[in-house]
């Protein structure tokens, strides 16, 4: 650029002002896609979670850490969550943790099954089942009770769980994701 505006010639000026029109155009797309995005987000931060709920421009984040200005939050999911909002904008939904339990949250129409402790039956219909904390509830039996749900292994999980839920989830590979 510098080269192209010392130059006294018209068409240095012409590749310029190009070049500065077609970074307007990929930044108006890009503002456009993340204006209209729409999401759900999980995030594992350490031996808590995060799940953002990205709607147009209106983020909420819901976790166990007690709020958006923990350390934790400012350093691994607030800087992805500042591409579609600004940090003032964030909702906030604290989930209490204080102990392992299974919990069901409801966010936006997607109900979400957190699982921390073994289960043998839970008779509400999920979308998404976050497995957390080396959970030995049977897989197998999960899968069948939730036929139309996605299974989430969080970073709480330790080797042995995570490649038992691989082999468990050999034939629906789609349904898992870690």
């Amino acid at each position: 650029l510098i080269i192209a505006l010392n130059s006294k010639s018209s068409k240095s000026f012409l590749v310029v002002f190009s070049s500065i029109f077609l970074l307007s155009v990929f930044n108006s797309f890009q503002y456009i896609q993340k204006s209209s995005y729409k999401a759900l987000k999980f995030y594992s931060v350490r031996s808590e979670f995060g799940v953002a709920f990205i709607h147009e421009n209106q983020v909420v984040l819901y976790s166990t850490l007690d709020s958006v200005n923990h350390p934790t939050l400012q350093y691994s999911v607030l800087p992805d969550l500042r591409q579609y909002t600004i940090e003032n904008n964030i909702e906030f939904k604290s989930l209490m943790n204080t102990e392992r339990q299974n919990r069901l949250v409801e966010i936006g129409k997607h109900k979400i099954l957190i699982l921390e402790k073994k289960i043998d039956d839970f008779a509400v219909e999920v979308d998404f089942v976050l497995w957390r904390k080396n959970n030995y509830s049977d897989s197998d039996s999960l899968l069948s009770l939730y036929p139309k749900a996605i299974f989430i292994a969080d970073g709480s999980n330790g080797d042995k769980t995570l490649e038992r839920l691989k082999n468990a989830f050999a034939s629906n590979s789609d349904r898992l994701y870690i």
